[in-house]
């Protein structure tokens, strides 16, 4: 599936390019270490040189300079790799590294339809990294033009009647008594959309079309959660499967909090999901 790729956000520090040397310098009467971190000890050395002449220059006479030179001294170590500070994630590539590892290991737990569910996962673990997660009651849309296929949930008789006569095949969520909350659940944080079960729509297509490719899938939106978040804004995007056919998405604000008292949006039984999911995101962060 192509769409927002979070291999394209993804920071790589390796260890050459790690800043490992500092100088260290003693006057004498005191002594210190320099703030700066250097790649190289060339590079540290070539700076230090550069320092000692400046500290020198301050003196007014000759003589003072000479003995500057005698007592500023300085040293280049190598920092351990244990102080080294990296630097930290900060939220796109968290939410981006959490859509890349999660889904399987959500789906060892919940099926491919617990949109609840995924997104209160979602938004447990997001929190724990220190992001800002809320959920999003919508409703879905879903279409493949080149196998005139659809699937929507969350949608009003009206809607759906509308719907049903754009495609040849359409599939939905039951939403009789006993079929689950009448709608879509998905997450905003750093300005992202995100769907944690969006891959229940590629699981009904394969279903029809065995070409269309099911994997686990979280998709991630740039720029746009904030305006499904208001309530206001509808979303849509394109992005393409792996035979380049296009799947057109769109998700429309939907004024109905009523999943957070499902059965589905309690905490307690998620709990191991949650854990088990953080750690993974864990090891997979820079």
């Amino acid at each position: 599936m192509r769409g927002f790729s979070a291999s394209e956000s993804e920071g790589c520090f390796a260890m050459s390019q790690e800043r490992r040397f500092q100088v260290y310098w003693d006057m004498g009467y005191k002594s210190g270490v320099l703030p700066q971190r250097f790649r190289t000890r060339r590079e540290a050395e070539r700076f230090a040189e550069r320092w000692k002449h400046k500290m020198v220059a301050l003196y007014h006479t000759p003589h003072n300079r000479r003995e500057a030179r005698g007592y500023i001294q300085w040293e280049v170590r190598e920092v351990p790799l244990n102080l080294i500070e990296k630097p930290k994630p900060d939220e796109e590539q968290i939410v981006l590294a959490y859509a890349k590892i999660a889904r399987p290991i959500i789906l060892k737990h919940l099926n491919r339809r617990s949109c609840i569910a995924s997104s209160r996962v979602t938004i447990e673990v997001l929190r724990t990294f220190g992001v800002t997660a809320q959920p999003i009651p919508c409703s879905m849309q879903v279409v493949m033009p080149d196998l005139n296929l659809m699937y929507f949930n969350g949608c009003t008789p009206e809607k759906r009647a509308e719907y049903q006569k754009q495609a040849a095949r359409y599939e939905t969520l039951p939403n009789d008594p006993g079929g689950g909350w009448n709608g879509h659940v998905v997450v905003e944080a750093a300005d992202l959309l995100i769907d944690p079960s969006f891959d229940q729509a590629l699981d009904v297509f394969a279903t029809v079309d065995p070409t269309v490719a099911s994997d686990p899938t979280i998709m991630v939106l740039p720029n746009c959660g904030r305006l499904l978040a208001a309530g206001q804004h509808s979303v849509e995007a394109v992005v393409l499967d792996d035979r380049e056919r296009q799947l057109h998405i769109r998700y429309d604000p939907l004024d109905d909090g009523s999943f957070a008292s499902t059965p589905a949006w309690e905490l307690d039984y998620l709990l191991p999901t949650i854990r088990n999911v953080k750690i993974a995101l864990q090891q997979a962060l820079p």
